[in-house]
């Protein structure tokens, strides 16, 4: 009897203008703003959503009230255009293929187009039987390498994963971008505190964590300070309990908020939405971190199952629902492969990743970074390890209630 392997990630990602991504198996939520001599306007994504609940809980990433915010909140992206940057990369890899350049661009914050949002599960899309995109992309991104990225940080004790991937890395690189600042350096006065959007949005009680919607509620709303203003201190199990009483805080943290946000849906409404690395249903994701984005996502990070690419780590696929996890995504390759079945050839789906990066400081993984297989977005993957799976250790898989995929984005005001 042939029982199906299930992924257990969320479909979604998100990012903002300050580029925010946080996978979690459906939706992607990105933001984006303009720049003006006195305002930002931030970018992120998220891959999926967390529920308002702690990081320990066993709710689902995305809940109903979730759905209802991002619809309410978000806007629903069908197409993205280039900026310069992503214009800049493109081009390069058009003149790699013998091309012709590509001169049209957009303003970076103007690149997502506008469609009315909805996360309709009813009416999935048609599956078609080759579904490859036509678009030349570039066969990878690292966005980390820009002079934007802050360094990697470690949450410590704290369960700030979703503080640290929509605040710290995303709005800090999304400003910094905008800005043209350089954060590769120990200068706290130009990244955004995680601490900030920690304690005001946490679940009440120690070490517990918050959800997307209430930090991007925060960035939009109340905006952000930076580390130097509201420190993290990551081996300290009560300072969470500090609150930023001072008004002059609130009135600077309203310079740095998100503007706008929007997702975009890559569910087909199948088990295998993700076919090869050239999938169409991941152009709109490569497009933005090819625009300089990063995105953000929820996931469960102790459920993933690594294999090797050369020095690499990859997760392949993602076997549980333990360890409710926000990370960021900085960059994808189509070029890197692995052989997770083990068997000396490479399948479909043992092809593409995305390069994630997590909170848990430089020695974790290769230098604070891992790869995250296109197939591990699958309900099912295209090409399974070759374990045997009974059907009582298949039941504790959680799906989830829905498969909706999307991306969200925003932007600073």
């Amino acid at each position: 009897m042939k029982v199906k392997v299930k992924n257990s990630i969320s479909k979604l990602f998100v990012f903002t203008t300050v580029l925010t991504l946080i996978l979690c198996q459906s939706i992607s939520i990105f933001a984006a703003g303009n720049l003006s001599s006195k305002t930002i306007e931030p970018i992120s994504t998220i891959s999926s959503l967390e529920s308002a609940e702690s990081e320990s809980s066993n709710e689902a990433f995305i809940t109903e009230d979730d759905k209802k915010w991002i619809k309410n909140n978000m806007i629903d992206t069908k197409d993205v255009e280039l900026n310069e940057l992503g214009l800049e990369r493109v081009n390069k890899a058009r003149a790699s293929r013998g091309l012709g350049k590509l001169t049209a661009s957009v303003e970076f914050g103007q690149e997502v187009k506008e469609s009315s949002s909805s996360i309709d599960e009813g009416n999935p899309k048609m599956k078609l039987a080759n579904r490859t995109s036509s678009e030349v992309l570039p066969s990878s991104v690292d966005n980390s390498l820009l002079d934007a990225f802050p360094p990697i940080e470690n949450q410590g004790v704290q369960g700030s994963c979703v503080a640290f991937s929509t605040t710290y890395y995303q709005m800090t690189h999304m400003t910094a971008l905008v800005k043209g600042w350089n954060t590769k350096n120990t200068d706290l006065t130009n990244k955004f505190s995680p601490a900030w959007t920690y304690n005001i949005t946490k679940a009440a009680g120690p070490n517990t964590g918050t959800g997307f919607s209430r930090a991007f509620n925060l960035l939009k709303n109340s905006g952000c300070v930076f580390w130097s203003d509201f420190p993290h201190y990551a081996n300290s199990s009560t300072a969470y309990k500090a609150w930023p009483t001072d008004r002059s805080l609130w009135e600077k943290a309203l310079n740095y908020r998100i503007d706008k946000m929007g997702y975009i849906d890559f569910s087909d409404g199948t088990d295998t939405p993700i076919e090869n690395e050239n999938d169409e249903n991941l152009t709109a994701i490569k497009k933005m971190l090819a625009n300089g984005y990063v995105l953000t996502f929820g996931t469960y990070i102790d459920s993933w199952r690594y294999c090797t690419a050369g020095d690499e780590s990859v997760c392949y696929m993602v076997r549980g629902a333990q360890g409710d996890h926000a990370m960021t995504i900085v960059g994808y390759s189509d070029d890197i492969t692995f052989d997770a079945n083990l068997n000396g050839i490479i399948d479909p789906g043992e092809k593409g990743a995305f390069k994630v990066v997590n909170s848990f400081g430089s020695n974790w993984m290769r230098n604070g970074y891992v790869w995250l297989a296109y197939d591990a977005l699958n309900w099912v993957p295209k090409s399974p390890p070759i374990l045997m799976y009974t059907v009582e250790s298949l039941q504790i898989l959680r799906k989830g209630d829905e498969q909706s995929m999307a991306i969200c984005y925003s932007g600073l005001m």
